[in-house]
């Protein structure tokens, strides 16, 4: 990635980079197995604890193939904010990160419904999003 992509991805590289962090340190205090889906607070397949460096492979991947993607549909909506296509993938990698954690802690005897954090994630977005649109459109009215 160029410099200016970097500057304009700084918080989603910031998520990515604590993302492969997170999963750097946590693999040495593993279980040899972890758990990768669940059904409620019951985990119902297992692998083997390298899996924990998926999030950050799959938010690399994302961060350079998806937001390319997602900066071209957006910048085709009329009113679209300039921030809202950071504000979208910030706030996908922040979730994948969530699920990084909420692995972790499970580990660890922290035991949760992971879909009650993903619906809050979700809902902050979509209110993160709402707020970014509702300025620019605000703005832009002023200056017209």
């Amino acid at each position: 990635m160029s410099d200016s992509k970097i500057k304009k991805n700084a918080v989603s590289c910031l998520i990515v980079g604590i993302a492969a962090l997170t999963a750097l340190i946590s693999y040495f205090f593993l279980p040899d197995q972890i758990p990768m889906q669940w059904s409620g607070t019951e985990v119902i397949w297992y692998a083997n604890k390298i899996a924990i460096f998926s999030v950050p492979v799959i938010s690399i991947l994302f961060l350079v193939f998806f937001n390319p993607l997602l900066r071209a549909f957006v910048s085709k909506l009329s009113a679209s904010s300039p921030l809202l296509p950071e504000i979208i993938m910030a706030g996908i990698l922040f979730i994948f990160l969530s699920c990084e954690v909420f692995t972790i802690l499970y580990c660890f005897g922290f035991v949760w419904h992971l879909a009650y954090i993903l619906i809050i994630e979700v809902i902050l977005l979509l209110l993160l999003c709402g707020i970014s649109m509702f300025r620019f459109n605000r703005a832009m009215s002023k200056q017209q």
